[in-house]
């Protein structure tokens, strides 16, 4: 049975999750950001001075690794989760180090915050209402320009939906930049500090406009457009999947509408813990260091409704369905008729 996210929460500490981890801070974690920023200075350095077009181009997509990082690193930094400054110097460095970590992305981090922690948090996969969802075919088909839209949708056969693939983050940037932030009826929308976004939006696109005038196009394609797509990619391959193949929902349940995911060990450190979105999605406001504990009490509770997939089945599957919902529990391409019912993604044992 669904629950709203109060619901969730509350349930959660019932059952033993110690409360006073929630609003723990972790300013130490700091020196990730800082290792990833001197790995992008080198590794950018290292391209505009070597001679070797095969070493730029591995150098190249490692800098794709590192902004993948440092854009998970910048997306806990943005919730509150790592530092929360109070001084106005303090406050100074927090909007360089979040606009450092989202420019490669073409994303103004206080739209971010707008967006994500504003919205598709509190209305997470709610049609009509979630930024990151594609919604209900009764609704999507309205919307101008829906033909292309599904065409690049990952999911759909069209070649388009492969040269997606590598500029979803970016390209859905632009999409709420430019569309909901002045046509959504969302308040945390229609409040938000619209100027300050446009001006850390257009100051990213002076800096990519710059580069690519001043060092040329090989050199511009190299610092900033393939390591964008290496990040895009990687980056996508998480966020894609953790809502876009489990059902819409009208109650914010995260154990309904969120998809977690398992990857290598290693790999979960160098993304943070990443691929613990339902844990993400009961506490934003708390740090990934505590996600493995708050996974291992749910699955421990709700062995049937916890959702969760190898990260590259998710792929798969994200890959192999279609992307808007004919009802809330299911995936349609209008275009061949498919279906695919959404109600066990990830889950183990039917419900009862």
């Amino acid at each position: 049975m669904a629950m709203d996210l109060i619901a969730r929460r509350q349930e959660a500490l019932r059952l033993g999750f110690d409360g006073s981890k929630i609003r723990e801070k972790f300013p130490g974690q700091i020196i990730r950001f800082v290792i990833l920023m001197v790995l992008s200075l080198l590794g950018t350095r290292f391209i505009l001075v070597s001679d070797s077009v095969f070493l730029s181009v591995l150098m190249s997509l490692g800098l794709g690794l590192v902004y993948a990082s440092l854009g998970m690193f910048t997306h806990d930094f943005l919730h509150g989760t790592i530092w929360e400054p109070r001084s106005v110097l303090g406050k100074a460095i927090s909007k360089a180090m979040s606009f450092f970590g989202m420019f490669i992305l073409g994303l103004s981090p206080e739209l971010w915050k707008v967006w994500h922690n504003r919205v598709h948090h509190y209305r997470t996969n709610e049609p009509g209402a979630d930024p990151d969802s594609f919604g209900l075919w009764s609704e999507f088909q309205k919307l101008p320009m829906n033909e292309l839209i599904l065409k690049r949708a990952p999911g759909n056969p069209h070649w388009l939906a492969w040269i997606y693939l590598p500029l979803n983050f970016s390209n859905q940037a632009m999409t709420v930049t430019w569309y909901f932030l002045f046509s959504s009826k969302d308040p945390a929308f229609k409040k938000a500090n619209r100027s300050w976004i446009l001006g850390e939006t257009f100051l990213i696109y002076a800096i990519w406009i710059a580069t690519f005038l001043y060092f040329g196009f090989a050199v511009g394609f190299l610092v900033l457009m393939l390591p964008s797509m290496i990040a895009n990619l990687i980056l996508s391959a998480y966020i894609l999947t953790q809502h876009t193949i489990c059902p819409l929902t009208d109650s914010n349940d995260p154990l309904e509408n969120t998809l977690g995911v398992s990857t290598h060990p290693v790999i979960e450190a160098i993304h943070f813990n990443f691929s613990h979105h339902v844990e993400h999605h009961y506490f934003p406001e708390m740090n990934a260091h505590h996600y493995p504990e708050l996974r291992a009490l749910l699955m421990k509770n709700f062995p049937n409704d916890y959702r969760i997939l190898p990260l590259w089945k998710a792929v798969h599957l994200l890959l192999t369905t279609p992307r808007v919902y004919l009802d809330h529990h299911t995936l349609y391409d209008p275009k061949t008729g498919l279906k695919k019912n959404v109600v066990q993604t990830g889950r183990t044992q039917p419900q009862s």
